[in-house]
């Protein structure tokens, strides 16, 4: 349907498919992405660089002139080639064979568009304008396309949304809807691509009052995945309230509450999980252990202490087995999303944050944790970018 069936297993692609590792438990949003020669990020409203090599990090603009994140002027600010207003409820930055792909706000029509671009940030052009209705956290790249979610209310109050998917393969000019819902206060509250499917998660107010799988909130949640090669949609879970928090084994982890689960893409088989992400759960009966980064060998928990009510201040690593191998220090401000880049031949553990304080990254090799060791290495940090311009503030043209 959008991309070649031979070729693709379904299964991890590198260098194409979307990065399940940064699925975590934080506020995640797409502000980081590596490319071919080295990182993109989103610092506040301005793009920046990372050269693999030196990870001397620079704004995306070449004017000799220009103070790019330094400018205070507000006349002058939108003029730097690496200012891209954010603010919006959703936040997306993404790479494909050389181009980049993000969301901003056209500065002339105040409309939230997708912008496509060189990795130099020449050659510009508007793929998808008026997305002020995208949900947030159901951007995502795999294979070429770019997924999402929309909604809509009409005067009557009716609900309509929606699961789009945007191929650059074929050089799509418009979406194609692979699902539409109608149900009473519907939504689409995650979409996650692995392999030849796309997962996505649908939540709506529940039909009977009494019914004995509703939560307290009178909602109810269901996961579909979407054969991306023919269209076809077929359910995950019956029951609600399951969230996909990773990949290992090739096995989809869910977690249900208190349990996890893992799913099988090939049989549609949904079974307990009975290795360490389970057994670190059950071993700490007063917490509410949320994982997420989750590899083949080590998985990051963010806990809560229900009986002290209060969050266990550190991100705490487990290993296969569910032993606890490290803990990390969360940063004192406001994280905003985490994952897993490799770096000239080295993994890195990675977590950011653009919120209250100037970008800057908690990064750890991945070798040094899964032995025990915790050492942050000084991987990126950008200082003073205009405070005013900060992610919760819209720049309107004047």
């Amino acid at each position: 349907m959008f991309i070649e069936a031979s070729g693709y297993e379904d299964s991890y692609v590198p260098e194409e498919d979307y990065n399940l590792t940064g699925l975590s438990c934080d506020l995640t949003y797409d502000v980081i992405e590596k490319t071919g020669k080295g990182l993109l990020f989103l610092a506040g409203n301005y793009l920046f660089f990372a050269d693999s090599e030196t990870m001397s990090a620079h704004p995306v603009c070449y004017k000799s002139e220009c103070m790019h994140n330094q400018e205070e002027d507000p006349e002058k600010v939108p003029k730097c080639d690496a200012f891209f207003p954010q603010g919006h409820r959703e936040r997306f930055l993404g790479s494909y064979r050389d181009r980049i792909y993000l969301y901003t706000t056209d500065l002339k029509t105040d409309q939230i568009v997708l912008l496509e671009m060189n990795e130099d940030g020449s050659g510009r052009r508007v793929l998808l304008s008026d997305m002020s209705d995208v949900l947030q956290g159901t951007t995502r790249m795999h294979r070429g396309v770019i997924y999402f979610a929309d909604s809509e209310t009409d005067l009557d109050g009716n609900r309509r949304y929606a699961l789009k998917a945007l191929s650059l393969v074929s050089k799509q000019k418009k979406p194609t809807v692979l699902f539409e819902g109608t149900k009473k206060n519907g939504t689409i509250i995650a979409v996650i691509p692995y392999g030849n499917y796309v997962y996505y998660t649908e939540q709506y107010e529940a039909e009977n009052a009494g019914d004995e799988k509703q939560e307290l909130s009178g909602l109810t949640e269901r996961i579909y995945r979407c054969d991306i090669r023919s269209g076809e949609t077929e359910t995950v879970t019956s029951e609600s309230f399951y969230s996909i928090v990773g990949v290992r084994n090739g096995k989809i982890i869910l977690n249900h509450r208190l349990d996890y689960f893992q799913y099988d893409p090939g049989s549609g088989e949904l079974v307990p999980e009975h290795g360490g992400l389970q057994r670190f759960s059950e071993e700490h009966p007063d917490w509410t252990c949320m994982a997420g980064n989750i590899t083949d060998r080590v998985c990051f928990f963010s806990c809560f202490d229900r009986v002290k009510m209060e969050s266990i201040p550190d991100r705490i690593v487990t290993d296969v087995d569910g032993n606890e191998v490290c803990r990390l220090e969360d940063h004192a401000f406001c994280i905003w999303g985490s994952q897993i880049i490799r770096l000239n031949g080295e993994d890195y553990y990675i977590s950011w944050t653009t919120s209250f304080a100037p970008f800057a990254v908690q990064a750890y090799k991945m070798s040094d944790l899964e032995d025990g060791k915790v050492q942050e290495v000084n991987l990126l940090e950008v200082e003073d970018y205009n405070k005013e311009l900060s992610p919760g503030y819209i720049y309107h043209a004047r």
